[in-house]
């Protein structure tokens, strides 16, 4: 593959300022190696070994969350599986 494009973030949204900080890095990166880079992060990551563990904000705050990294840093992040965003206005 010539360019492969690179997919990167957060595991799972733990802080809106720690997510300005990886999304600020990943575009220094992008610039810096000239590729394509694909925010993600995930609002709500069930597939936890315990019940009890941090998920992420949920969905709405999360959504929100996204949305001001992609306004203020990045001109494209992943919002997840479309069916978890139905119903959700501007999305």
């Amino acid at each position: 593959m010539k360019n492969p494009i690179l997919i990167a973030g957060p595991c799972v949204i733990e802080s809106a300022e720690l997510l300005d900080v990886i999304a600020r890095e990943l575009v220094r990166i992008n610039v810096a190696l000239n590729r394509q880079i694909i925010f993600k992060a995930s609002f709500d990551k069930a597939n936890r070994t315990s019940l009890h563990s941090f998920r992420g904000p949920g969905i709405s705050r999360g959504l929100q969350m996204l949305a001001d990294i992609k306004e203020k840093v990045w001109p494209y992040a992943d919002y997840g599986h479309p069916r978890k965003l139905s119903g959700r206005t501007g999305w």
